[in-house]
């Protein structure tokens, strides 16, 4: 989609002398003007600009175009570890290796009223993934709320902006007193706490301690352990382990799920037959056998593809 010299293009943006609100009109002004995208028809549509990307909807996918080296790192971050913490983050599909140019799948923002009305399921994810990362910029502080959305396909609750998320690995995440004592989130995940001092520490404090080696150190080369296409259309070998989540309890949790909505319509099935057979002379020939449990939770599964 994206042809070399417009690569070119929109990397040279990232380093002009000016603002990113600048830079992301360049931008749309770059793509607008290309002439593969006026000779296709291609439309843009605006999703917003961050601190250091903008948002930008082309057909069926969600686009984030870096304006700085900070927006480059982000994407990468993002790429990184999308996989990993599926199925609360949005999914992407496609990467530069500098992270210029990031593919995801498009979500529905939330308001800032239906943030307050999923408190408990946004608690419920920042728990499961503060197990293994350290996060900012995503707690449960309104001014946040544009970071979370709904999963079209599903309606899952989950995290559309999730670049500040770090390993656990680094021993940054600790307090400044004499027990140097490593830091632990408040109840809404927004801020840091020390356990020994009780010194309460904001995210980007802590962010500033960071490297701009640690980070590429962290990140490393996005090419390993994904699939790298040198063709618009490749076939490759499958490494599940390339896509796995961390979150492999989410498959128990579903199958509970659907089993309890099989029990449920099977009940109701049962309770419409008993009222057929007293309300009507019948042959109990002539009577759908009810489907049986693993026929409904098939039905259920096929009825949600």
């Amino acid at each position: 989609m994206f042809s070399p010299d417009l690569m070119v293009r929109l990397n040279e943006i990232t380093y002009e002398d000016e603002t990113n609100e600048m830079r992301g009109k360049m931008v749309i002004d770059e793509l607008r003007k290309d002439e593969r995208f006026v000779r296709m028809g291609i439309k843009l549509l605006p999703l917003g600009s961050g601190t250091n990307r903008l948002g930008i909807q082309i057909g069926e996918y969600a686009y984030k175009f870096a304006l700085d080296n900070h927006g480059k790192m982000d994407n990468r971050r993002e790429f990184k570890y999308t996989d990993k913490l599926q199925p609360y983050v949005i999914k992407v599909y496609e990467c530069t290796t500098d992270g210029l140019i990031m593919n995801c799948e498009t979500y529905s923002p939330m308001s800032e009223l239906e943030f307050r009305e999923h408190k408990d399921e946004i608690i419920k994810i920042l728990d499961k993934i503060s197990n293994h990362f350290f996060i900012g910029d995503i707690g449960f502080d309104t001014k946040n709320y544009v970071n979370w959305g709904f999963r079209k396909s599903d309606k899952r609750v989950g995290i559309l902006d999730f670049a500040y998320i770090y390993s656990v690995s680094y021993g940054l995440f600790r307090c400044t007193c004499e027990n140097q004592s490593f830091l632990r989130y408040d109840e809404n995940y927004v801020n840091l706490i020390c356990p020994t001092c009780g010194r309460s520490w904001a995210f980007g404090q802590i962010r500033k301690r960071i490297s701009k080696e640690q980070e590429n150190a962290e990140i490393g080369d996005i090419r390993e352990n994904n699939y790298v296409l040198t063709k618009e259309s490749q076939v490759m070998d499958e490494h599940p382990e390339y896509t796995t989540s961390i979150y492999n309890t989410l498959k128990e949790e579903d199958q509970k799920r659907l089993e309890r909505e099989a029990i449920k319509m099977r009940n109701k099935e049962f309770r419409r037959q008993f009222k057929e057979r007293k309300k009507h002379k019948f042959n109990e020939f002539e009577l759908d056998d009810p489907m049986t449990f693993q026929e409904l939770l098939e039905s259920i599964k096929n009825s949600k593809v």
